[in-house]
């Protein structure tokens, strides 16, 4: 007997990832590029009401030969990529394990692709389509199509849970950083969302690229960690694990905290060639792959670290910038270590709320003094008077109150402004009360009394 074996829509579902409808456009954009196409579009069409009625993907690729479908739709799995050098123009391929047709469901439950290719016979068209809960695909072959470009429209209507993400803004941004590796180095392919080109150079603000170290017995060449930082900021930090070309395989979280700082990490190595997503849907990684656990880990420290660099520099540009403008309420170098304390947490809260002092020189420098002096006075109170003089935004004040938590230098400078104060306090009332010309004139019961009543 010879069972075969049945997939069940069930199953079907889980790979489609539903919740992800950027993942499933990424996957079709693939699709594409692994077709050698050189241009591809992704257009929503929207209904009466501002919905998502239909997303579209179209190429300018080699089309989906008819002879050929009933090979590339019928089994689950085993793409014909996996043992392929690359495209015919010799660019990286990207799948690998034939899933990504049922990744569809996450943009509609119905699904259609016409597509135009050359063979033997000559140009040929042809229409798959196929349903939510069904497991069979529909085909029909239109047969000559001489007039015809060649290309792929893949064409995507009906519910899925979470398509209105697309028409946000942010999504754009994610999906460039996500190809930016591969469109850089293949200029030569275009991605157009919405009728605009994605183009990695033009939202790119800074790079940085390094070995990664993952200790001994790593073969060499090792992985590579580059770190793009965006002009924009994207909608979440994104950890792309990507093969040595910048192909991406894995979308993870960044999984560090970095205020301020709008990046994608990726880590390139030939080793995650063979990876893809799905790899990761029956657990975690760092048990199913544990190479690739321990590099994710080694990435996330040094990430920490870039960032904490980054975060002294940029503090030490900014404070070099009002030095110049003559808005920095300190002068000189600090001596004393109080001194050196106070200048440190000062500068901390200062470059927190750096983007919003505005005004004249005069004004900037003002509101740097009642910054400098809140700090000195009531350290405590300075998220609630810097959410009064600036508007803080909820992640600002909560980075702040958690730099007065943790750190003892808030504490140190409110204790070495109190003992100053007293100091010269005591200065004063030794001028009051042995000063020639004041302690003639210094009447005990209602003037220094009442003084030192309020101030015991």
């Amino acid at each position: 007997m010879r069972i075969p074996v049945e997939v069940r829509p069930a199953f079907i579902g889980k790979v489609a990832r539903r919740t992800d409808p950027l993942g499933a456009v990424e996957e079709l954009v693939w699709n594409s590029l692994d077709a050698d196409a050189t241009e591809v579009r992704v257009d929503l069409e929207y209904d009466d009401l501002g919905g998502v009625s239909a997303v579209v993907v179209a190429d300018d690729g080699q089309g989906i030969p008819a002879s050929s479908v009933e090979t590339a739709f019928k089994g689950m799995g085993g793409s014909w990529k996996r043992g392929a050098a690359g495209t015919e123009s010799g660019r990286q391929l990207h799948g690998r394990h034939g899933y990504a047709r049922f990744r569809v469901l996450a943009l509609g439950s119905s699904a259609s692709w016409t597509s135009v290719s050359d063979g033997p016979d000559g140009r040929s068209k042809v229409v798959i389509r196929f349903q939510d809960g069904d497991s069979d695909f529909d085909v029909d072959d239109r047969g000559r199509a001489d007039s015809e470009a060649t290309g792929t429209v893949v064409r995507l209507t009906g519910h899925a849970q979470r398509k209105e993400r697309l028409s946000l803004e942010p999504m754009k941004g994610e999906l460039t950083g996500r190809l930016a590796m591969y469109l850089s180095k293949y200029p030569m392919a275009k991605v157009w969302w919405c009728g605009t080109l994605l183009d990695p150079g033009e939202v790119i603000q800074l790079q940085h690229e390094e070995p990664l170290e993952l200790g001994s017995g790593t073969e060499n060449p090792g992985p590579l960690l580059r770190i793009v930082e965006w002009k924009t900021k994207p909608p979440r930090r994104e950890l792309l694990v990507c093969d040595a070309v910048g192909v991406h395989r894995v979308t993870l979280r960044a999984g560090i905290q970095a205020p301020d700082f709008d990046f994608t990490a990726y880590v390139l190595w030939d080793k995650f060639a063979g990876l893809t997503d799905h790899d990761m849907l029956e657990g975690e990684f760092e048990h199913s792959d544990p190479l690739l656990g321990r590099t994710v880990e080694a990435a996330r420290t040094r990430l920490r670290s870039y960032f904490r660099e980054r975060e002294s520099n940029r503090t030490k540009e900014l404070i070099a910038k009002w030095v110049e403008e003559g808005v920095y309420p300190y002068t000189g170098e600090p001596i004393a270590p109080v001194d050196v304390a106070e200048r440190e947490a000062f500068d901390s809260v200062a470059t927190l709320v750096s983007r919003h002092p505005q005004g004249s020189r005069q004004a900037r420098r003002t509101q740097m003094v009642l910054l400098r002096e809140a700090l000195r006075r009531q350290p405590h109170a300075m998220p609630k008077v810097l959410d009064e003089l600036f508007g803080l935004s909820e992640v600002q004040k909560e980075r702040l109150e958690d730099l007065f938590e943790r750190t003892p230098l808030a504490n140190l400078v409110a204790t070495n402004a109190q003992a100053v104060d007293r100091i010269d306090f005591l200065a004063l009332l030794r001028t009051l009360l042995f000063d020639p010309q004041s302690r003639t004139a210094m009447r005990e019961v209602d003037q220094l009394h009442r003084m030192l009543e309020k101030e015991l």
